[in-house]
């Protein structure tokens, strides 16, 4: 895979979105806040939390969730209806149509962790994806790969003697599937020259890479596992980490010192070394890639507007999902913050 560099994109100064960016600008001043994500945390009970996101640009369909237990469909319905809204205003298909694709890539890992495990993974899907949920479940449960689309069928084609019975690790399938979007979005990217959003792939391989070689490091597995577990196309090559597999966890932040990520290890590595879990890492990540995305706030015209706004409703989602079901089971304040970007706190 080629790194950004050694490509010569072409920047586009495209007045075709004056409108759909319009739209975009005033959608923005209606997303969560600190001060709103700071009420749902200190909200008392679930019942509370319902009442506190019913006041945000959510209350239009709180009222309709009648029941708690239907809370991940509400919040799935919310974010296929900000999808259909960039598609809408999109005058690039090609592109937009990735957004939908990562539930493709998505309902895929999902679907074949439950062929291969027996269980029923249906409440997982995401109605979100180009590929009806339905229609890529009965081509799995089926191994009738024929009609799908050819960048799912060659995802499953990758998966060497994929069969219900085969015994593949977990981790083992969401780095294949996880490889082969990676690629595709690329390529697609990469021919349309939109180094916004090649820098958005960029940067969430090689956070992935760096979650994925941490984790093997603490776990000691890394010698066995580097060469299959990373994914190519980031701005940091797969040898890179492969020099480093002997490296002490507490050495990685001053060996990634030239890279824009080295404050992110700094302290993810030391409040894992401290409290033994991978929750600050997680959280500085994810608020790193939020900043970036931020970045299309300074885009006059173009793609990049809305392709940033559906990307940050997603965190957005993201955080609404793990307050309620911090809330659900009844964890403290703090412990749901540990759980949230830096970005919301």
């Amino acid at each position: 895979m080629k790194q950004l560099s050694e490509y010569r994109l072409p920047f586009t100064y495209n007045t075709h979105y004056a409108y759909g960016v319009g739209r975009i600008r005033a959608l923005e001043t209606r997303l969560l806040r600190r001060h709103d994500i700071s009420r749902l945390v200190g909200a008392e009970d679930t019942d509370a939390f319902l009442r506190i996101l019913g006041e945000t640009d959510y209350g239009e369909t709180v009222p309709s969730l009648s029941d708690p237990d239907h809370f991940e469909d509400f919040l799935s319905g919310h974010m296929a209806s900000t999808l259909n809204l960039i598609v809408h205003l999109s005058k690039n298909p090609e592109v937009t149509d990735l957004l939908k694709m990562r539930s493709d890539y998505y309902n895929l890992k999902i679907l074949l962790k439950g062929s291969i495990s027996g269980r029923d993974m249906e409440f997982f899907l995401s109605p979100s994806g180009q590929v009806p949920p339905a229609v890529l479940l009965r081509a799995i449960r089926d191994e009738d790969v024929g009609h799908l689309p050819g960048y799912l069928r060659q995802t499953i084609q990758t998966i060497e003697g994929f069969s219900p019975s085969d015994e593949i690790e977990p981790q083992s399938l969401d780095v294949l599937v996880d490889k082969a979007m990676f690629s595709h979005f690329l390529s697609v990217v990469m021919k349309v020259g939109m180094m916004f959003l090649w820098g958005w792939l960029e940067r969430e391989i090689d956070l992935l890479n760096i979650k994925t070689f941490v984790r093997l490091l603490w776990s000691q597995q890394a010698p066995e596992l580097l060469k299959t577990n990373l994914c190519d196309g980031g701005s940091l090559a797969v040898e890179f980490y492969r020099m480093l597999q002997e490296e002490p966890l507490d050495g990685l932040p001053q060996r990634f010192g030239q890279t824009r990520y080295a404050r992110l290890l700094d302290e993810g590595i030391a409040s894992l070394q401290t409290k033994g879990s991978f929750a600050r890492l997680e959280q500085l990540c994810d608020g790193f890639l939020i900043t970036y995305l931020g970045r299309a706030r300074l885009t006059t015209f173009g793609l990049e507007p809305l392709m940033a706004y559906v990307l940050i409703k997603e965190y957005e989602i993201k955080a609404i999902r793990t307050i309620f079901t911090c809330k659900w089971n009844h964890l403290p304040p703090e412990s749901i913050q540990e759980r949230l970007p830096d970005v919301y706190l």
